[in-house]
């Protein structure tokens, strides 16, 4: 019908005559052009969500998440793509026609927060009736411009977007030092290395041993197998608060560079639970394999077995 021929036919309107707009090197229209070192903060708006995104030479946080770490790269790659913006197409100098375009609303916008106080606000508009570009204005701005879908991306992502998913990241199995595992504040399982001074007392000691519920020598290669859902748990979503989740079980283990403490919940959905942080209060949401795993734990899986033999004469004796 005609809303499939004005999509086919449609053309930005053309304003012939302008002074030139300035443009990068490659030729492209600039809209934002300021240094990520010059930007303190970026105040990001889309309907009732509003955050901001606070650089310092520490880093970037986002109060609207607490204390959470966030994804440091993929912060940065929206905070670079707020403060450098190009356009794709000027469509007008003619601000008369902003509500054409969804500009009036400011209901989606950035600002800006130069170090030296000033600020820039960067309103979003409507889609246009093509798709894949986005209209948008500097506010108080003379020019109407579209950009692409990218930047727009920025401006609906939520503040959770940018958490850390990766709740444990340790390469290597091998740089665990000491597990623990407990069920209802009981323990159900201790292991650490074992002393050198184990070593000088038994021929039969190894390098690992279970403290509890027995003090065992345990199998290296068991273990390895205990210890290696823990090492890269990645979050498939985040708990607004631990209200109302039963936390049962509790994992503690170490390296030579970190100690980890969490606590493992209830469901959270299907094949999935609760897991707290027990050092930053953090509750996210994680496969239901990582409970699985300490559910059915059982300690004498993991020592090491000898068969002796001896001459059953010499027994009888």
């Amino acid at each position: 019908g005609g809303g499939y021929y004005f999509a086919l036919h449609w053309e930005p309107q053309k304003d012939e005559g302008n002074e030139a707009l300035p443009t990068t090197d490659t030729g492209a229209i600039d809209i934002v052009s300021e240094a990520v070192e010059d930007v303190a903060k970026i105040q990001i708006k889309n309907g009732q969500m509003e955050y901001d995104i606070i650089r310092s030479e520490a880093g970037y946080t986002i109060p609207a998440i607490g204390n959470t770490a966030v994804n440091e790269l993929r912060v940065a790659s929206a905070f670079a793509g707020l403060v450098k913006i190009s356009a794709e197409r000027k469509i007008t100098e003619d601000v008369s026609k902003v509500s054409e375009y969804g500009l009036d609303k400011e209901e989606k916008y950035y600002v800006v927060h130069k170090n030296d106080g000033t600020k820039i606000t960067v309103l979003m508009g409507d889609e246009v009736p093509t798709g894949g570009e986005f209209y948008c204005m500097i506010k108080g701005g003379k020019k109407i411009y579209t950009v692409n879908e990218q930047q727009m991306s920025y401006i609906k992502s939520l503040p959770e977007d940018y958490r850390v998913s990766a709740v444990t990241s340790i390469g290597d199995v091998a740089a665990v030092q000491t597990f623990e595992v407990y069920h209802n504040a009981s323990p159900v399982v201790k292991i650490r290395p074992t002393t050198e001074e184990e070593f000088r007392s038994s021929i039969m000691a190894g390098a690992w041993t279970m403290e509890y519920p027995w003090t065992e020598k345990a199998d290296p290669e068991k273990l390895e197998g205990l210890f290696m859902p823990f090492m890269a748990v990645k979050a498939t979503d985040f708990a607004e608060s631990a209200s109302g989740i039963i936390f049962d079980y509790e994992v503690r283990f170490s390296t030579a560079d970190a100690e980890y403490q969490f606590s493992i919940g209830n469901a959270a959905g299907e094949n999935v639970v609760y897991l707290r942080d027990d050092k930053t209060s953090e509750v996210y949401i994680v496969d239901a394999a990582l409970r699985d795993a300490v559910a059915a734990l059982n300690p004498n899986d993991y020592l090491i077995k000898f068969i002796c033999l001896a001459d059953i004469t010499e027994i009888s004796k």
